[in-house]
Order: structure tokens, then C-alpha cells, then sequence
């Protein structure tokens, strides 16, 4: 039926943005280059975001321009435009841990690696969320249940479980929490940190 259909459309609906970053004369970019660039990309964002400082006025830039490769390219695609026989086990784990990655590490699709990795690479900050930093929702019985990268502004790279209708997408997080948390459901947030 037409209202079942609504239903399902409504459940699978969720918010995605298009991200774009001003870049004018006046900009600071050092700072840019030193947030943007993180994960050893700086020399490959720095001509880019002085380019764009020069422009009369200044330029507007998308800001998956300035992500990396995994991301860039996942970015807004669905699981089955990808020719990937592991790419219906890639959840957000998998999609978070390789975000700087050059190479894809397909260790990150056992559970056991992914907390290895967590214990030895990432610490946790207090601080404010910085380009890279991983977001981990946490239940009542301290379990992640969702792990998504900080952009920034309070915007993630998420991908929203292995469900094949769920594409990689920029959102702010607060619209995440609905998908993960009844309302009143006690949770909380952890931000860690690559220690490199």
C-alpha cells in the first residue's frame, strides 16, 4: 500500500549535505592547510587552498575536494555501484578506520581487528572534534554501536550500517542519533584521536 510505502520511505530517508568551504583573501591558510591536510595530505591540499586565497573576492570549494581517497570516492555511492565482493560487509567500522587510507585494509571487517587497532592507534580527547577524529556512539552498556569521522562544524562522513539503501554521506551528527538511539535512551559520544 501507498502509506506502507510512505512508511518505509520516511524510515530510509536521512539527511545529507553538500559541504562547501570559502576560502578569501583574508583566510588564515596555514590553519586550513593544517586542519585539512591532516593524515599526511598538506602538501596536496596547501596549492590548492592558496589558489584559492588569491581569488579576488575568494572561491568556494566542495569539501569532498578536500577529503581523502577512500572518502572521496565513496562518497554519495550506494554499496552496489562498487565491484567489491567485501563491499556488503562494509559498515561504518570499516568505512571510518579507512578513511586515510591509501590502501583499503580489509582487516578492518573483523571485529577483533577493529578493537585492536582502537586500543593501540586511538586515544580519547576532551577537547573539540578536529578533520579525522572518530566519533563513537556508545549505549548504556558502553558498547559502540556507530563510528563515523568529524568533518567539521558538527558534520561526519558516516556510513549507516551495512544496508545496501544507505550510501556513504556527509550529515551532522545529531541527525545520526535518531537512526542508533530511542528518544531518552541513555548514550554518549566518545571522540578518539590517530595518536600520529
Amino acid at each position: 500500500p501507498a502509506d506502507f510505502q510512505s512508511l518505509l520511505e520516511a524510515l530510509y530517508a536521512i539527511p545529507a549535505y553538500a559541504l562547501r568551504l570559502h576560502v578569501d583573501p583574508d583566510s588564515d591558510v596555514s590553519r586550513l592547510v593544517q586542519y585539512w591536510g591532516k593524515g599526511g595530505r598538506d602538501k596536496r591540499i596547501a596549492p590548492l587552498l592558496t589558489a584559492l586565497s588569491k581569488v579576488p573576492g575568494g572561491e568556494s570549494i566542495s569539501v569532498t575536494s578536500l577529503l581523502p581517497p577512500f572518502a572521496q570516492l565513496r562518497l554519495y555511492t550506494y554499496p552496489d555501484a562498487w565491484k567489491d565482493e567485501t563491499v556488503t560487509r562494509q559498515d561504518c567500522f570499516y568505512s571510518a578506520l579507512n578513511f586515510f587510507s591509501e590502501t583499503e585494509d580489509t582487516n578492518f571487517l573483523s571485529p577483533a581487528y577493529i578493537q585492536k587497532v582502537l586500543d593501540a592507534e586511538y586515544s580519547r580527547v576532551s577537547d573539540n572534534p578536529s578533520f579525522g577524529d572518530l566519533m563513537v556512539l556508545m549505549n548504556a552498556e558502553a558498547k559502540p554501536v556507530h563510528v563515523c569521522v568529524y568533518i567539521a562544524e558538527n558534520f561526519v562522513f558516516t556510513k549507516n550500517g551495512m544496508n545496501p539503501g544507505q550510501p556513504w554521506v556527509l550529515m551532522r551528527l545529531p541527525d545520526i542519533l535518531p537512526t542508533y538511539f530511542a528518544p531518552h535512551q541513555r548514550s554518549r559520544i566518545l571522540c578518539l584521536r590517530h595518536r600520529d
